[in-house]
Formats: C-alpha cells, structure tokens, sequence
C-alpha cells in the first residue's frame, strides 16, 4: 500500500522533470490544435529533442484537456503506465508461475533503481516496458494455441503492443527485435505458422506506418520528410554509442569496467554484487530455456527468453556500447527490472528443485540449486533495499517544489513581454505550467533583446545547477535585474541599457589562467602549483576593441586519447580548435605531447569602444581515465594564456 501511496503523492505534488517538460509541450501543443510540435524560439514539429512519442503524448494532451495543465495531469499518464505495467508484468509472468511470485515480482519492480524518479515525471521508459510485457501476454498465448484464427489475433495484438513500444521509445528496439525473431523461430514448429508470423508482422508494421504516414502530411510533404529524417538518424546513432562523438572511455574492457563502477555508485550496490546479478543466473536461465523447450513448452520459454535475454540485450550495450557521457541510470534501468524478474524466476526455480529434487539432472547434486538461491537472492536484496519506496517520502525537494512558483511568478509577467532562455536551458517545465513561449537569446542580437515593451530572461532549477556559467556570461552583455528568485530558479528583467562593469569584474585583453582566478571564463579547473587544467572545450570571455589576432597556449601530456599515432575518440586526428563565433577560427592538428600554441586572425571590424567578445579553445580528445585515475575529473589538456593581440 505504501508504495501505490508513494506513486500517488508524486502524481499529486511533483512537476515533470526537464525531459518530461520537453515532452509534456508537444502534448500542450496538440490540445492547442497548433499540431505535434512545440515552441522555442519558434515553432517546430517532431521536434529532435523530444525522445518519447506519440502513445504517451497523445495521453498526456487528453489529460490536459480533461484536467486542465497542472501537477496532477502532467503526471497521470505516467501513473496510468505504472499500473498498466505492474498488471502486464504479472500477467505475463503468471504463465510460468504461481500468483504469490507473480506479484513478488511486481513488488520488486515498481522500486527497482531508477524507478521512482523515472517511472514518473514525463519519463517514457516505462511505457514503453508497459508495452513490452503487454506484448508477451497475447504471444505466449498465441504459441499455446496452435494454429486457430484466435491465435492469429492473439499474434496481431502481441505485434501491435512491440510497435507501440517502439512508437514510445526508439530504444524499445532493444526488446522489438529480439522477442519478434524469438517469437518466429517457436511459431515455426507449430501449425497455421505462416498465419502468425502474418499476423505478427502486420501488427509490427501497422502503427508504424500509420505514424509515419501522419509525420509526412503533418511536414507536407517528401522533402521535408527525408529532410527531419536525416538528422534524426544521426541522434539515434549517436545516443545510441553506434557512431558518437560524445565523450567515451576508450578499450571495451576499460570501458565496460568504468561503466560498473558507475552502476556500482548510481545503484548504491558494490561491483562484484553486480557482477553476480549479471552472470549468476546465465547457466540456470539456459538449463530452463532448455527444460521447456524440450517439453514443449513454448509460451513459458518465449516469456523467460524474452525477459532473460533483453536483460542480456541492455547490460551488454549499456557496459560496452552506450557512451560514457551517457552512462546514466535512466538508461539501464529497464535492464535492471528485467534482470530482477530474471532472478526471482530463477532463484524459485532453484528454490523448487532444491525441495523436490525431480528437476534435477543425475549429476547435479541437490544442495547445488539450495547453495544458488541465497547467492541469487543477496545482488537482489541490495538493489532492492537500495530502490525501495515502502520507507522513502514522495514529498519533492525544495528546488524541485519551488519550481512551480517560478511558473506562476512567469505566468504573471506582462502579456507582451518576451521571455528568453539561453541554449539548450529553455526551461520547459516553467513554459508548460505558465503556458508561455520561451525564445532563445543565443540567437537574437543584444540590441533586439533590449528593445521593445519588455524582454525577461527565465532561469530555471536546472540552469542554476547544471550552467553557472552561462548566467556569468549573460551578465557580460545585458544589465539583469532580478524580479523573482527561489531554489526553484530565477526571473530577469533584461533592462533597456549596456551592463555596467564593476572594476573587480572588469573584462581584459590577455589572461594567464596558469597564474591568474578570472572569472570570465567556463571549462577551467581550480588552479594548482603553477598550472591549470581545462576540460577539453574552454569558453573565456575577452575585451577587444582594435585587436585583430586571437590566440592560446596550452600543453598537452602523456595520456591524451589518439597522441603518438592514434585517433581521437571522433574517430579523426587530434586536433585543437581556437574560435571567436562569426569572426576567427584555427584548427590546429597535434601528434605528440608538448606545448602547442594556435592563433586565428580575426575578421570582424574593430569597434569605437571596448566590447565583449567570447573564445573558445576545444580538443577534440581527452585524459584517458584510466591514466587519471583515481582523478575522475574530466581532463583535456594544460591551459595558460588566452587572449586578443594587435
């Protein structure tokens, strides 16, 4: 009870997280008939950023419609997918077990890692698992049942159930894919299989291509179709570790044990625990795959296989194939539920041999499976104390809370006011509960910005926590009056004049950031005897007025990814990048260790007076973290002076 009670209070008290924002807009959109879009600095359809899709927006636009935008209905299709979820799971698992496991399972899963923060809050991960276990319902009853017309309905509606899944979530592939071809090859044995794998195709094929047919009327037409698609595929690619340039850790043993010890500290459950709930249950899982198989067995086998293999499927991938930037709990977590039901399945298996002894090979001697259950059970113990909700509040943080005060101080700004962000830090939750439209100042001038009826930057908890720089930055070109500020973010009246310069916070021309605490600049570590280091992508913000050279010194040491002969983790040669936005930019290649210094003339006019201009100094490379170790800090290279010369 204390659990449904925790989902309940977050649907009531907590507002979606960043990502959800992203999503929960589209949903506003479509309630607003402006189409599957949303706003920021204009008007965009499917927009790229917005990672879950049409059965979970399309909800979400229905409860706003019904219960108006608010706490409550932007977290109620995620409740709704909770419960749709813990029914599927234990239907789905009661074709191979009693109902007191069944609902074990359930338990253990609704508070697995990751779940209470991510099973809500505009979050399409669990929807789409929903829908995997949806899907295994009807096709291990369709294997059951031969080859009457119901089963060819039953592989329809299992098909429909794996494609929704993917419609929600690209990543579902990972599940698609595997239980669609296990599916097949157990159908091949039975009759009338040509009629399911007809129908099991069709179901597959025909929300996606409804989708897409509705994608290409909403774009108007072919060009634009392929032209969304194109970049699309490159996101998918990258998020995916297929082809990135994200920042990784090189060598797939070095990366698959950095990636364990990040699960190990996002889980709260040591490594080799880990280790044991991934490996552990392999061998039994294959001797029942084996069991049933043999015995005919079909609907329990593709349930467990399904199940038990998709696990495999995620710790592969998320250990040695999925980014290190990226490495985040929210992205195994599906793995980690699957993985648990694996378990249980497989320690009441033991359990169950261990007490009859008539599973059990000749040579398997009977206190093997009673030794395996406590060894199963220990990894799932502590993943399960760790997630667990029975004790846990569902009362948000206080910056989380006030977050919705931020909303409410924006929803009562001015109605011809313009509202700004910064970059990626769009604030969309603020925008879906204050229902106003946010545009982005990186791509207005500062001269358009200040003009008008009244021009407001909105800072949110996310901007505060994860950009401190960037507000830094903005206080360099705009003079920033707060109007409203709480742990939730903050609200800017961009005043209609130059900002004012302190003396102690005065731009200059050249700063030595080996010597020097300027505080103008991003991407830079605390300085140490004499040196600095840098992230491998500085930004430092300069004064120039009639300078017409920009350049950098820096040092790169032993341990730089691709030095001496090898590549960047782009794939490319290491190389070092010396910019000013619009007006200089040098490349400069780099084959070994030592001190590098790279420069760009700069082509913008100089101007009457001294004004800010930004640099940014970027490796395409990085420390391998294993030769930094035990710094986990990310490290690019040494950094001294930057600046503008005549």
């Amino acid at each position: 009870m204390s659990i449904i009670v925790f989902y309940v209070q977050t649907a009531l008290w907590s507002p979606p997280s960043f990502d959800g924002g992203l999503n929960l807009n589209v949903a506003r959109s479509l309630l607003e008939g402006t189409g599957y879009g949303s706003y920021y600095n204009g008007f965009r359809l499917f927009p790229i950023e917005t990672q879950t899709n049409a059965p979970y927006v399309f909800p979400a636009a229905l409860a706003f419609g019904v219960l108006g935008v608010g706490l409550l209905s932007s977290q109620v299709v995620n409740l709704g997918y909770v419960v749709l979820f813990a029914l599927a799971l234990y239907v789905a698992l009661r074709r191979r077990e009693r109902p007191a496991v069944a609902l074990l399972a359930v338990v253990l899963a609704v508070q697995a890692p990751g779940m209470a923060e991510y099973a809500m809050n505009g979050y399409g991960e669990v929807p789409a698992l929903a829908f995997l276990f949806a899907a295994l319902v009807p096709l291990a009853r369709a294997l059951e049942r031969g080859a009457r017309l119901r089963a060819a309905a039953l592989a329809l509606l299992g098909g429909v159930a794996l494609s929704l899944s993917f419609l929600t979530k690209t990543v579902a592939l990972i599940w698609v894919l595997p239980v669609s071809g296990l599916f097949a090859l157990l159908a091949l044995g039975r009759p009338g299989r040509w009629r399911l794998l007809a129908a099991l195709a069709l179901g597959l094929a025909g929300p996606v291509l409804l989708w897409e047919a509705y994608r290409l009327l909403s774009l108007g037409g072919l060009d634009a179709y392929v032209g969304w698609w194109m970049p699309q595929i490159g996101e998918i690619l990258s998020q995916s570790g297929v082809e990135s340039e994200l920042q990784d850790t090189p060598g797939v043993l070095a990366k698959g044990w950095t990636h364990l010890g990040l699960l190990a500290e996002q889980t709260g459950t040591p490594s080799p625990l880990l280790l044991l709930f991934w490996l552990l249950p392999a061998p039994v899982v294959l001797a029942m795959l084996g069991a049933d198989l043999r015995a005919g067995r079909y609907g329990r086998l593709l349930v467990l296989g399904s199940v038990a293999g998709v696990a495999a499927a995620y710790a592969l991938w998320w250990l040695f194939v999925t980014p290190t930037e990226q490495a985040w709990l929210r992205r195994i977590m599906n793995g980690l539920v699957l993985q648990e039901v694996t378990i249980l399945l497989v320690a009441t298996a033991c359990a169950r041999a261990a007490w009859s002894g008539a599973a059990l090979p000749r040579r398997v001697p009977r206190m093997l499976p009673l030794l395996l259950v406590p060894l199963l059970a220990l990894p799932l113990a502590a993943l399960g104390f760790n997630g667990q909700l029975v004790f846990r509040s569902a009362e948000p943080p206080p910056a989380v809370a006030a977050e919705v005060d931020v909303a409410e101080a924006v929803a009562a700004l001015p109605a011809d006011a313009r509202l700004f962000g910064k970059g990626w830090w769009q604030a969309p939750v603020v925008a879906l509960l204050s229902g106003r439209r946010i545009d982005d100042i990186e791509t207005w001038s500062p001269e358009a910005v200040r003009a008008g009826p009244g021009s407001y930057l909105v800072w949110d908890r996310y901007a505060l926590a994860l950009a401190p720089g960037g507000l830094e930055e903005l206080r360099r070109l705009y003079a920033l009056e707060p109007v409203f500020r709480s742990d939730g973010g903050a609200v800017f009246r961009i005043l209609p004049v130059q900002p004012e310069a302190l003396p102690s916070d005065r731009l200059q021309r050249v700063v030595d950031l080996g010597t020097e605490d300027y505080p103008h600049v991003a991407g830079v570590h605390p300085r140490e005897a004499g040196y600095r280091w840098a992230t491998p992508e500085v930004t430092v913000t300069l004064e120039r007025r009639s300078e017409t050279r920009v350049a950098a010194g820096v040092t790169l040491v032993e341990g730089v990814i691709g030095l001496d002969g090898g590549s960047a983790p782009d794939g490319g040669p290491v190389m070092l990048r010396l910019s000013i936005p619009g007006c200089a930019e040098a490349e400069l290649p780099v084959r070994k260790p030592g001190a590098y210094r790279i420069e760009a003339p700069i082509t913008c006019p100089a101007t009457p007076e001294p004004g800010p201009v930004t640099v940014r100094l970027s490796l395409n490379s990085r420390i391998d973290p294993a030769r930094a170790a035990p710094d986990k800090r990310v490290l690019g290279f040494l950094v001294q002076d930057i600046g503008v010369w005549p």
